[in-house]
């Protein structure tokens, strides 16, 4: 278990991260963000994104009950929804290699169970997470920027793009909406947005 204030107080000091996986996760996971309503986790196979909504109940309360009594009794009856999706990579490397980049202060620490082997200590907090090769001569960049969710390919010189391929998994429906790519969950719609190309770090295509 992680001590919630701690974590809490980890959050607004590194303002977003991605977490590492040091056994305490499948081993297909390599990091995990979590921001609101949102856990992304990257894998060995592309990203699993899965949407939540905590859906509140309405009690029949009484108006002298106290504050802390109310939130309990809140919480303790609310539903949790969720929806995943999955971005999932297409004749990719089964195995590439992963690194954090832009290590944020502070670390994790997971108990779970009884069970040493499942303990974590000391886990890694990143600003960026890259996944290696997972084309030839092709790496996964993800990051944050304007507090969301963004990733990039990026491909060296003399390998091809083509290679790339991904199928969206578990959305209610895809389609693409002049540059943007949206697919539809139980929640609403989500747009994969502003395209960009880069060449030699500098955009030379934007997407609206």
């Amino acid at each position: 278990a992680q001590d919630a204030a701690a974590n809490a107080a980890l959050s607004k000091v590194n303002r977003g991260f991605f977490i590492e996986n040091k056994g305490q996760w499948h081993p297909d996971v390599l990091y995990l963000y979590r921001g609101p309503g949102l856990d992304a986790w990257v894998t060995r196979y592309g990203l699993n994104l899965t949407f939540i909504k905590v859906e509140k109940p309405t009690l029949p309360l009484s108006p002298e009950l106290p504050p802390h009594e109310r939130e309990r009794l809140e919480r303790e009856h609310s539903l949790l929804l969720g929806h995943r999706v999955l971005v999932e990579l297409e004749g990719a490397n089964p195995a590439p290699l992963s690194e954090g980049l832009d290590k944020k202060p502070g670390c994790y620490n997971y108990f779970i169970g009884n069970d040493p082997s499942k303990h974590a200590s000391f886990v890694g907090l990143y600003g960026e997470a890259q996944v290696k090769e997972v084309y030839p001569g092709i790496s996964l960049r993800y990051y944050l920027e304007g507090g969301r969710l963004r990733y990039d390919y990026l491909v060296a010189p003399g390998a091809d793009p083509s290679q790339i391929r991904f199928r969206l998994r578990g959305a209610d429906k895809v389609e693409v909406r002049g540059q943007k790519l949206v697919f539809t969950t139980r929640f609403g719609s989500v747009e994969l947005c502003e395209l960009r190309a880069y060449q030699g770090g500098a955009a030379c295509q934007r997407g609206s």
